[in-house]
């Protein structure tokens, strides 16, 4: 008996672990009445709002469920409705259908929570729809699902190989930028392959028109992601969140203020190193020394401000509170320090202690 009840709780960490979605369906009561009223809106002639309210619920209940578990990798879909999703790309799309409109329909139906589904979908479907599903404006959307029909050989037809080899190097000096905010991020590069590879594509179909590589590549960049995001080093900041109080400007000097406002406050979890004979104190120090010579800011997961990280010997690691969640800033809060930095300078005194160049001002002025 005790070795089955040993396998039985093996079997079930396992499932927590590879399919967690899939292992609270089967167990929660709450989670599968919410699947069940899923799965009746998506028979027959699916009404979209009753699909999206109840796809939205049971995203909901799995999350509750799964947090209350404590399982540290969340998923919202059982892995068979994911490769219920992917079989929709494996097919040309039905009459008065395209790839955009089919991944509208997706992201409308899941709502605020379809970046966890477009991660779990990851490379299942084509990178395109996954830009597409992301948000791009629409002559690129046309264009891209276009695209999405085409083989690589058909999509260059035509043209010479300095231009194919042209359309390469300018999509991906274009999207440098973005390369540099993603390279720290989950699945970043992953994100990047897939708006690079549909730059591409996208850069291709504006030459077969007509113009030229360094014109198309610029617009591809543009049309897919340069029109939400304005781009700082290692993050970037959503054009809508920018106004009158939010600026590229006050959002600059915020994170260079906060950065030594945190490595000098902020109760942090301080990284132990193994076998170290270093006191704990002097531990603490050199981590916020660390903090403040090589820290830099990663846009967080969903866009709402900045999550700190260090660079190390591993490549880089956030920075993390006592508590142990990621030390982020709203873009609200560092708009805000960053009017103190700009009020600060007009009067030559810097509130964390420091000139704008990094040097010390000698005192501390509330």
């Amino acid at each position: 008996r005790q070795e089955q009840l040993a396998r039985a709780i093996d079997k079930v960490n396992t499932e927590r672990t590879q399919d967690p979605s899939l292992a609270v369906l089967r167990t929660s009561p709450a989670v599968q009445a919410a699947f069940t009223e899923l799965s009746k809106t998506m028979t027959g002639q699916p009404d979209p709002a009753a699909r999206a309210a109840a796809s939205q619920a049971y995203a909901a209940a799995t999350l509750a469920e799964q947090q209350r578990l404590e399982i540290s990798n969340p998923q919202l879909l059982p892995k068979t409705m994911v490769d219920q999703i992917a079989k929709q790309f494996a097919t040309p799309p039905g009459e008065g259908q395209d790839t955009a409109s089919v991944m509208r329909g997706i992201v409308d139906q899941w709502g605020k929570y379809w970046p966890m589904v477009g991660r779990q979908l990851g490379n299942k479907i084509p990178a395109g729809a996954v830009v597409i599903g992301l948000g791009v404006k629409p002559e690129a959307e046309q264009l891209i699902s276009e695209a999405l029909k085409l083989k690589p050989e058909q999509l260059q037809q035509g043209l010479k190989p300095e231009d194919v080899t042209a359309i390469k190097d300018l999509v991906t000096n274009q999207f440098e930028p973005l390369k540099r905010g993603l390279a720290w991020q989950v699945n970043g590069q992953e994100t990047y392959d897939n708006y690079v590879d549909t730059a591409g594509a996208l850069a291709t179909m504006l030459v077969q028109k007509g113009v030229k590589p360094k014109d198309a590549a610029a617009k591809a960049f543009e049309s897919m992601i340069g029109f939400k995001y304005e781009f700082e080093d290692t993050w970037r900041v959503p054009k809508e969140a920018l106004g009158t109080t939010v600026t590229p400007n006050l959002l600059r000097g915020g994170a260079y203020a906060a950065r030594f406002d945190i490595a000098e406050k902020t109760p942090l979890r301080i990284p132990r190193a193994p076998g170290s004979a270093a006191r704990p104190e002097d531990q603490e120090k050199q981590w916020r020394n660390t903090i403040q010579d090589v820290g830099f800011w990663v846009t967080s997961p969903g866009d709402g401000g900045l999550t700190l990280y260090v660079k190390s010997g591993l490549g880089a690691q956030p920075v993390l509170n006592a508590d142990g969640s990621p030390v982020r800033r709203s873009w609200g809060e560092l708009s805000g320090l960053g009017n103190e930095v700009r009020a600060a300078r007009m009067s030559d005194v810097y509130r964390i202690g420091r000139t704008l160049d990094g040097r010390p001002t000698g005192s501390r002025v509330p």
